[in-house]
């Protein structure tokens, strides 16, 4: 009577490679969808502290030009671009943008106030959590 064999084939090279790519593709993917998960509904915003760096460097530039300028800020951010001919580099290196993407806003008053500020994510006034507008005010000069 032939008995069945009960000595098993060694895997062929096709299969260990389709099962390595298979755990590892699970693997992949699972920790993707964590970091996604966590990034989204769990970790704090990285956008309020880049927004307040960002509003601190245009603060300081425009301290710099207002020294420069007998007390006056610019009109534009643009003019903090403009190389300084005693220091042979401009106040500000670039402008930056918010962390959506949008230039920051600038505005300023007849008496030397003046503010920079981002309408948040959703760029319309008002709003919560990351749609909070932030900005900064300088006084620099009595109303």
């Amino acid at each position: 009577m032939n008995e069945p064999s009960t000595t098993k084939r060694p895997p062929t090279w096709r299969s260990v490679f389709l099962r390595s790519f298979l755990v590892i593709g699970i693997g992949a993917g699972t920790c993707l969808a964590i970091g996604i998960a966590l990034n989204r509904y769990f970790l704090p915003s990285p956008s309020h502290p880049t927004v307040r760096d960002h509003l601190r460097a245009i603060a300081l530039a425009i301290d710099a030009y207002e020294r420069d300028h007998d007390g006056k800020p610019p009109e534009k951010l643009e003019a903090l671009l403009v190389v300084r001919p005693d220091v042979g580099a401009p106040y500000i290196n670039h402008i930056p943008s918010d962390p959506w993407g949008r230039p920051y806003h600038y505005e300023f008053d007849d008496h030397g106030n003046y503010r920079a500020y981002t309408y948040g994510r959703d760029g319309k006034p008002g709003g919560e959590d990351e749609d909070f507008d932030l900005d900064h005010r300088w006084a620099t000069r009595d109303e």
